[in-house]
């Protein structure tokens, strides 16, 4: 009898998750359909590079952002997106089942979709004549512009960044975090970018070197990793994190650890 209750506590258990999973699906699925509804509809609306238009058009409600209190703009905007293990999911125990899922699985992880199309969304506000790069970082640094090397890109028109968003879509989040190899790659750029935006889930689980194997990673060691990474930032850039429901704008970096006038807004 106890056996019999067991089992059927863990079909009812594995019902569940399967629920929960389907409407995240279901949410990550509108949201992407809406994002490419606005691609698609704003490409009647492109002006050429001397208008001054946005290459892509998000509509929304009058001048509202996707991600409040926040305004995209700078002549050479990097984005850096996390694409480690942890983006597959929003509970450990959604991490660990993806990570042992397929590939092509682990791609369409809700939340790793939602950050996808956080990227979509952010792309859509960049404008002609303006320099981007998207980085995507776990313990190493890729570049999804094909063939530019992490350089700057100049926009002229929404291919490059289309393609760029595209190339996102199929990276497959793996290994640990670690944020200084991201701001190390920032800070080579020439010239320095003016805004960097980072979408992250946490503070980071490395710093320069990977551990030789896995370790369990305290809070205050995680927070060293952040402020050793917080060093390697280009001097005049203005950083905003953008940490799964809340985004946090910090101004210039002051090295002593303290950022005046932090602001966040959720999105």
């Amino acid at each position: 009898m106890l056996e019999e209750i067991l089992v059927e506590m863990s079909t009812f258990d594995n019902d569940t998750l399967a629920r929960q999973e389907s409407i995240e699906d279901l949410r990550s699925d509108i949201e992407r359909l809406e994002a490419a509804q606005k691609r698609l509809s704003a490409k009647s609306a492109d002006q050429s590079p001397d208008t001054g238009q946005k290459i892509k058009s998000y509509v929304g409600d009058g001048n509202r952002q996707y991600l409040t209190g926040m305004k995209m703009g700078g002549e050479r905007v990097l984005i850096l997106v996390d694409a480690s293990t942890s983006m597959l999911g929003r509970t450990y125990v959604n991490v660990i089942r993806f990570r042992n899922m397929k590939d092509s699985r682990k791609i369409r992880a809700p939340k790793w979709r939602q950050t996808v199309n956080t990227v979509d969304w952010l792309t859509t506000q960049l404008r002609p004549g303006a320099q981007f790069q998207i980085l995507a970082f776990n313990e190493k640094v890729s570049t999804m512009i094909v063939g530019s090397n992490g350089d700057w890109v100049k926009i002229t028109d929404g291919r490059k960044i289309s393609e760029a968003v595209d190339t996102l879509r199929k990276i497959v989040p793996d290994k640990g975090t670690s944020l200084y190899h991201a701001f190390k790659a920032a800070k080579e750029m020439d010239p320095p970018p003016d805004n960097i935006f980072l979408l992250t889930d946490g503070l980071p689980t490395q710093g320069k070197n990977s551990p030789s194997k896995p370790e369990q990673i305290k809070p205050a060691r995680r927070a060293k990793f952040f402020a050793d990474a917080i060093k390697e930032l280009p001097n005049a850039c203005r950083l905003m994190c953008c940490c799964t429901r809340w985004m946090v704008i910090l101004p210039p970096p002051v090295f002593s650890g303290i950022w005046p006038g932090i602001h966040a807004g959720r999105f």
